[in-house]
């Protein structure tokens, strides 16, 4: 059970986030995806597939060219855009910028305000990460705009997630708090695994700037067994490479297991990096399994 309060605490840097997770169906193939898109061309659902796959096989690269291969032969098709950018941004690619904003711009002229508001928080997350704040709050604020016209409470609940990082980024941890509650309900137990993921990982960061260890732990220790589940290898690299990071403050600093320990959860974290082709979490646990006394 997630606790009620993260409480008060020391800052910490931030650490690894992660982008989200995936659809919980499991496609068996990249040919299962293309069937998916053939039947259904106009919905983002049949896209998903493609990031389900990349995130449980680590098939970037093939996967990156079957999008490219449908917008060459249709380049009107914004949400083969608009994924193809995620797929960029995931694997750290400058190109992922212009893909968001031509895909963003022709969902808001042709009216498709679902798609252009999951789109400019996928872009949100991007400029966040490059330290484009101001600019990540201007898109979040459109979806915001977005997601109360349409009055779904999933879709807002995505908005209040993406403002409480906004929050988390500015240091600013109890307004992040207070949004991530506030949506709480209506993202668990039942909503999509993207969001119940983005939110756990958000509070997992808040709890743990605050000081809180052992709840940041609970939170992406929940996550990871939530992506585990639903076969995300590159959500769950992230989240098992915070739970290390959230565990090592809670072991005294004269236990001779401390290290033993917390080696063991940074290499967990690398080979499931290394089987979701997620680098940052690859590099970052290498980096700190070069810094272990052991």
């Amino acid at each position: 059970m997630r606790p009620v309060s993260c409480g008060s605490g020391a800052w910490l840097i931030a650490a690894v986030l992660s982008a989200g997770a995936f659809a919980a169906s499991r496609p068996a193939s990249l040919e299962d995806c293309e069937e998916e898109v053939r039947r259904t061309p106009a919905v983002a659902d049949s896209y998903r597939c493609f990031a389900t796959v990349a995130h449980r096989t680590n098939q970037w690269e093939r996967v990156a060219r079957r999008l490219e291969a449908i917008l060459a032969i249709d380049p009107e098709n914004q949400i083969a855009r608009w994924f193809l950018a995620r797929f960029e941004a995931d694997q750290g690619r400058d190109r992922a910028e212009q893909l968001y904003r031509t895909a963003i711009e022709a969902l808001a002229a042709t009216g498709r305000r679902r798609d252009e508001t999951e789109a400019r928080l996928d872009f949100s997350f991007f400029l966040a990460l490059r330290g484009r704040l101001d600019e990540a709050d201007a898109e979040i604020s459109r979806a915001e705009d977005l997601a109360e016209g349409a009055g779904d409470p999933v879709l807002l609940g995505k908005v209040r997630t993406n403002q409480a990082w906004q929050a988390y980024r500015r240091a600013d941890y109890g307004r992040g708090e207070v949004l991530l509650r506030r949506v709480e309900a209506d993202l668990f137990p039942a909503g999509p695994v993207q969001a119940r993921s983005t939110w756990l990982s958000a509070m997992g960061a808040i709890c743990w700037a605050m000081g809180r260890y052992q709840e940041a732990r609970q939170h992406y220790q929940e996550q990871a067994e939530l992506l585990h589940q639903t076969g995300d290898l590159f959500g769950e690299a992230s989240a098992r490479s915070n739970i290390s990071l959230a565990t090592a403050p809670l072991l005294e600093a004269a236990n001779e297991q401390r290290g033993k320990v917390i080696d063991e959860l940074n290499e967990t974290a690398l080979a499931v990096a290394r089987a979701g082709g997620n680098r940052s979490v690859e590099a970052k646990s290498h980096l700190l399994l070069g810094q272990s006394p052991l």
